[in-house]
């Protein structure tokens, strides 16, 4: 009863992080070690008693978008596995507007959260709702790895001037993932 007693008033935060089905899209374990290292309760303000949980999930499309859109997701990664980190433009554009249009969306209505706008999924372990408390209202924050927008007007197919892409739901997370990014 005690136990119960404390985790209701030290509820254990959950993070869910996206990332490409596909290995050569990124580098699955990287990318997770990336999340668990920012994420932890050692880089943030709970209580030292309780444990940080981060749900991993992999899916292709511009599904994953939608997903931080939506408060599905906290965070998604994509960081190059490769020596040429170069993003085709293609992978990435309309994933970037679908965000930035969702979060228009979600700011320009003051009564509206990210609760209302979410789409029923079935992710298969019965948490088919966002992760409220990671949220900022009407923001998705869209960097590459070292906090710069991505670059689409380069005039080639590829975003030359970025290296990989971080997508998140709050400035805080978003700030929290690009310092463990530099350590």
């Amino acid at each position: 009863r005690r136990q119960q007693q404390q985790q209701q008033q030290h509820p254990t935060p959950q993070y869910t992080l996206i990332q490409s089905f596909e290995a050569t899209h990124g580098n699955h374990g990287e990318q997770e070690a990336i999340a668990q290292r920012a994420l932890s309760n050692n880089n943030n303000d709970n209580n030292a008693n309780t444990t940080t949980t981060i749900r991993m999930i992999r899916m292709d499309s511009q599904a994953k978008y939608a997903m931080v859109a939506t408060g599905h997701a906290d965070v998604y990664l994509r960081l190059s596995r490769t020596q040429r980190p170069h993003e085709n433009i293609w992978d990435h554009a309309a994933g970037v507007i679908l965000v930035e249009e969702a979060a228009a969306a979600a700011a320009a209505r003051s009564t509206m959260t990210m609760t209302t706008m979410t789409m029923t999924l079935d992710l298969g372990n019965g948490n088919n709702g966002p992760n409220e408390s990671h949220h900022d209202v009407g923001v998705v924050v869209v960097t590459d790895r070292r906090g710069r927008p991505l670059d689409f007007g380069t005039g080639t197919a590829k975003l030359v001037n970025n290296d990989g892409v971080v997508v998140t739901t709050s400035r805080g997370v978003q700030q929290r993932i690009l310092e463990a990014l530099q350590q």
